[in-house]
């Protein structure tokens, strides 16, 4: 029973550039994904740390002072 006319070396050439070039446009747009998630993230942890200083009446300086404090007593 035939099976087909056999590819060429230069159609499965083609096939498997094609086949390349689509799952780099892939990989370029989960990356741009992965950078916009990791963005998202770092806003999410940031309003984390804004929500805990306003809850301790606290400013940013105030807890690099108590961060450095820690630092210093550690050493």
């Amino acid at each position: 029973m035939p099976r087909g006319k056999r590819k060429t070396c230069s159609e499965k050439l083609e096939e498997v550039s094609g086949m390349i070039e689509a799952l780099e446009a892939q990989i370029k747009e989960l990356k741009a994904r992965e950078k916009q998630l990791l963005k998202e993230k770092r806003e999410e942890e940031l309003k984390q740390i804004a929500e805990l200083l306003d809850e301790r009446d606290m400013t940013p300086e105030g807890l690099i002072e108590i961060l450095d404090r820690l630092e210093s007593e550690e050493e």
